[in-house]
């Protein structure tokens, strides 16, 4: 699922208008995406809000009025048959929560905009993909839409490669000075957004889905959050400079963490896991315990 169905799906689910599928392919998506799991989260908390408001009589075309402002002081388009017309007619369906509450969603709306929660999405689904190169040590399999290669020495990353380690000892990705991805034997992992700041070169975001096996990150954070979204399907974990592992298996994922910590995304919910614990995910709990004794990471 893309992100933008992923917020079609969230406006649709207000009006109880999904079926049972759509629901699951949208709880699917929020738990490997880490940008839709917050922005869906966020988008959720203003809907229970909204739900909230008395019911007030409004002017007719008041909502039209507000936007029209937003988008003024936002310097933004707003002409018939382009893409913020998506955006206005999903704001103004609203009303099938009450047209009494006309006001409200027009408000809520301001707050949304004004914020660049819509904005940023939207110029989400502009960026043109990046590619990263970066050293290996050991093998890997890469395969994309031209076939299999087994690389070494270097690797071109780009969304939508899968990683293969079919190798008998695990390889290391070297990313960046600050940051190295371990994938180990018998691992498979799948490259999702791949985002480079176009000023300095250095990875803005790297999104890996792990299929099966682990993959083990060091990371020296050198802003507020890591680079690297790892992915299984039961979480997203993002590190807040950090060591960590993350092992998929079918059905359950384990979260390990060395040093600094982990922020894990499940649907709804964030929790933190800290230096020397380690988190057992399922699809309806997780627990976080000591780390086992003997457990070992990537250096």
């Amino acid at each position: 699922m893309e992100c933008s169905e992923a917020l079609d799906f969230l406006y649709q689910s207000f009006d109880a208008q999904l079926t049972p599928t759509q629901q699951m392919l949208l709880d699917a998506h929020r738990r490997t995406c880490f940008a839709c799991a917050n922005t869906l989260t966020r988008a959720e908390r203003f809907q229970a809000l909204l739900l909230q408001v008395p019911q007030l009589a409004v002017p007719r075309g008041l909502e039209d009025r507000i936007i029209e402002r937003v988008f003024a002081a936002n310097h933004v388009t707003t002409k018939r048959g382009e893409t913020w017309q998506t955006l206005v007619e999903s704001i103004t369906n609203w009303r099938s929560f009450g047209y009494a509450m006309g006001t409200a969603a027009a408000v809520i709306a301001l707050i949304l905009i004004s914020r660049g929660v819509f904005q940023q999405s939207a110029l989400n689904h502009h960026e043109v993909p990046s590619t990263i190169t970066a050293a290996i040590s050991g093998t890997l399999d890469v395969n994309t839409a031209s076939g299999t290669t087994q690389q070494s020495g270097s690797l071109t990353l780009s969304p939508g490669e899968t990683l293969t380690n079919s190798s008998d000892q695990p390889s290391t990705i070297a990313i960046s000075p600050n940051l190295a991805v371990t994938i180990g034997n018998g691992t498979q992992v799948k490259v999702g957004q791949v985002k480079v700041d176009p000023q300095t070169g250095d990875p803005n975001v790297v999104a890996v889905r792990v299929d099966h096996g682990t993959v083990g990150v060091r990371e020296s954070l050198q802003k507020n959050s890591g680079a690297i979204h790892v992915a299984t399907d039961q979480a997203t974990v993002v590190p807040t400079g950090t060591i960590f592992t993350v092992t998929a298996a079918p059905g359950t994922t384990q979260v390990a963490v060395g040093e600094g910590s982990v922020a894990v995304y499940l649907p709804g919910e964030t929790f933190d896991v800290l230096a020397g614990n380690e988190a057992h995910i399922t699809a309806d709990k997780h627990t976080v315990t000591k780390l086992r004794t003997g457990t070992k990471f990537s250096r």
